[in-house]
């Protein structure tokens, strides 16, 4: 166990769920300071400017946090995306994916993913977990919603879940 801790926080932000994020952002900001976690928040949407600092800083976590929206309109739900079930970052995924199935609504949980080498923050020869939170589709009306309702929620479960992966309570 570490006296402090460095989680970077990469968001996908796009025009539809700007006040979501922030709200998150803020959130894990002020609640993982109370526990010497330094959140280091990307400073752009590119993915690889966001890996290359998350190495230079000798982060211990990289979080990817990101909503979708779909042509079909037809997907729904949240999930989980890791490198695959070998990785560092499966227990933590696990951890996560527990913890945000009991805010959802029932039927949202997608799962834990693996990606087998095609995300690029996920595949970068880190050292520390990473993980990617799709929280869920902005086009169906039921997520949009639960996010607008729920965002304090969901980021307590985050919290919470760093705070257990570390050993912080």
């Amino acid at each position: 166990k570490k006296d402090n801790y460095k989680v970077y926080l990469h968001i996908d932000y796009n025009d539809s769920n700007k006040k979501i994020m922030d709200s998150i952002k803020d959130y894990l900001n002020k609640e993982l300071s109370i526990n010497n976690v330094e959140l280091i928040i990307n400073n752009s949407n590119n993915v690889q400017s966001s890996i290359n600092e998350a190495k230079d800083k000798k982060v211990d976590l990289y979080l990817n946090l990101k909503t979708s929206i779909t042509s079909s309109h037809e997907l729904y739900g949240f999930d989980i995306w890791i490198n695959n079930y070998n990785s560092i970052s499966y227990s933590l995924g696990n951890l996560l994916l527990n913890n945000l199935k009991n805010i959802y609504y029932e039927e949202a949980n997608r799962g834990l993913k693996y990606d087998y080498n095609s995300l690029d923050e996920l595949n970068q020869g880190s050292i520390y977990p990473a993980i990617l939170i799709n929280l869920g589709y902005l086009d169906n009306s039921k997520d949009q919603n639960f996010l607008d309702k729920n965002n304090k929620e969901i980021s307590k479960s985050i919290v919470k879940t760093i705070r257990e992966y570390f050993d912080l309570f």
